[in-house]
């Protein structure tokens, strides 16, 4: 078919006025950014009607063009993250979920009220999550998760949405996440997250668990390149115990958590070293061991962990030790982990 020059004129000047109609909230840089997108759409958009024009030659009707039109918007790739969905100003948005449901057994087991274990039980459990990771500009990200756990049948009815504590739905993770927020080269999140470091012996995402754990605070993410150390620095709370009201005695009396955790690839030859420390603060005077005795909570957890593989080995070692007080009585603890693997690569 043959497509005149109105016609290619007509459908530049469309798409132009559309792409500055969709970019002109988003502010005059992303103007320029959706002009320069459009302008490389309309020339490949022309082409393509130039190589109609010399397949088949004769008369050019406005559905064969609005045609090329559909062909060429259905063949436009995909947004990160596999989706199209797209918010004013916000280069991305990628959703993702889950359902997983699984079924456990209790004969045997410990349990208060029922030390021998002689209660036998079985549960089905269900969770579910809904997450949005949105990439908004360069270096700024965020992400919005929705979980919901709950055993089959813990609710009066499945209608009343009566739940047990520590299960129901919740906010799992949200935060923002800001590349060199200061200048400084370091990565900033804030908000609710989940945090995973080493082998989840100390502190850890335990996605393994009903509901899992996160933590409400801020992050400081370094990398440097000379020995590709990644540095992580954060505090978090995890309880807060004075919002809503005064209670004397109470308010301020909040449970806190900071660390640094640092990991170096390939530190010892085939081995990555992480090597962190952490402090718990717990400022609600608890009960001491000896009667009539109270003190606040504190201490100290430091260690390292090596972690390697080479071929069809792997191995792993981790030491910590902890020391300060509970309750207002001294506190100190260690603990050492080592593990062997080998990987049967050949095997079915």
């Amino acid at each position: 078919m043959a497509v005149g020059p109105g016609a290619r004129s007509f459908a530049a000047a469309g798409l132009a006025v559309l792409g500055i109609a969709a970019a002109a909230p988003a502010g005059e840089e992303e103007i320029r950014r959706e002009l320069d997108r459009t302008r490389e759409q309309v020339q490949q958009l022309l082409k393509r009607v130039e190589e109609l024009e010399g397949k088949s030659p004769g008369p050019a009707s406005p559905g064969d063009l609005g045609k090329a039109v559909e062909a060429y918007l259905a063949a436009r790739p995909a947004a990160p993250g596999g989706c199209n969905v797209t918010a004013p100003g916000c280069r991305s948005i990628g959703f993702s979920g889950q359902v997983l449901v699984w079924w456990e057994r209790w004969d045997g087991a410990y349990r208060v009220g029922d030390p021998a274990g002689l209660d036998v039980q079985d549960i089905g459990w269900l969770r579910a999550f809904l997450r949005a990771d949105a990439e908004i500009d360069d270096g700024l990200r965020a992400r919005i998760e929705v979980r919901d756990a709950r055993a089959f049948g813990q609710e009066p009815s499945t209608a009343t949405q009566l739940q047990a504590a520590g299960t129901g739905t919740d906010l799992k993770e949200g935060w923002f996440e800001a590349d060199d927020l200061f200048g400084c080269g370091a990565r900033t999140r804030a908000g609710r997250m989940a945090l995973s470091y080493g082998d989840e012996r100390v502190v850890g995402n335990l996605d393994w668990a009903t509901y899992g754990r996160s933590f409400d605070g801020v992050l400081f993410s370094r990398v440097f390149e000379r020995t590709k150390t990644k540095v992580d620095v954060f505090g978090a709370r995890v309880t807060e115990r004075g919002a809503g009201g005064f209670t004397p005695g109470v308010d301020n009396d909040d449970r806190d958590f900071f660390g640094i955790y640092t990991t170096t690839p390939k530190a010892l030859h085939h081995s990555d070293l992480d090597v962190y420390a952490f402090w718990l603060r717990d400022l609600l005077a608890a009960a001491g061991e000896m009667p009539g005795t109270a003190g606040n909570t504190g201490f100290l957890t430091a260690g390292a962990r090596v972690a390697g593989a080479r071929d069809s080995l792997d191995w792993g070692m981790e030491g910590a030790v902890q020391g300060g007080s509970l309750a207002g009585d001294d506190l100190f603890a260690w603990a050492a982990h080592a593990h062997v693997g080998w990987t049967f690569l050949d095997a079915p």
